[in-house]
């Protein structure tokens, strides 16, 4: 997959030709490639363009875009599984539905970002994960040994909990269970409500 940020001409070639036209069609071929080269676009503009592109397709552009953000590092094996198993989730709704264009701001509800990091710890090895960053991985965020001791000692409704807190803004401290979970596995809260820091 061709990066859409340095050739946003060979990123949309790349694309099914029904998909393109249906994109051309939307935005107008000029209005179009100054979208996909843009950072972040209008939410508006991206709801549309999720709209021409098919699931297959959405799948592939997201794994090709996490594999450029790890340099490449990352087998496709590995991000294949970390896509199918955050999409079993909840079946049947699309995968850009799920997580959001890469860079898109809106946090994903709990339950998928949930999903997110059991997918990265199921299927990504520790230079892999940490070269996605997942969850500010290599940069202050927990690392695999640490996600994985969370799933191994934690239940459901008590991971459910931890990821909502990002979600919050009470100011109010984690639930028991939470921190105990946490602190088990070498973390604690960090500056920031909902962040929990190695």
């Amino acid at each position: 997959t061709a990066d859409p940020k340095t050739d946003p001409q060979g990123f949309l070639q790349a694309l099914p030709a029904g998909e393109q036209e249906c994109l051309v069609r939307t935005f107008g071929a000029d209005g179009l490639l100054a979208l996909v080269a843009q950072d972040l676009p209008p939410k508006d503009a991206m709801e549309k363009v999720k709209g021409c592109l098919s699931e297959g397709t959405a799948k592939r552009l997201v794994l090709g875009m996490m594999l450029q953000q790890a340099k490449g590092s990352i087998s496709e094996q590995s991000l294949g599984c970390f896509i199918d198993q955050v999409t079993a989730v909840r079946p049947g709704v699309k995968f850009l539905d799920l997580v959001g264009w890469p860079g898109e701001q809106d946090k994903p509800p709990p339950e998928v970002m949930l999903a997110l990091l059991r997918a990265g710890a199921n299927c990504l090895s520790e230079p892999e994960f940490a070269s996605v960053g997942m969850l500010g991985g290599g940069g202050g965020g927990p690392t695999l040994t640490q996600l994985k001791c969370l799933f191994a000692n934690a239940d459901e409704p008590t991971l459910t909990r931890l990821m909502s807190l990002g979600n919050e803004s009470s100011g109010q401290a984690p639930p028991a269970e939470v921190t105990a979970a946490a602190s088990k596995c070498g973390l604690g809260p960090g500056p920031t409500e909902g962040r929990y820091t190695r």
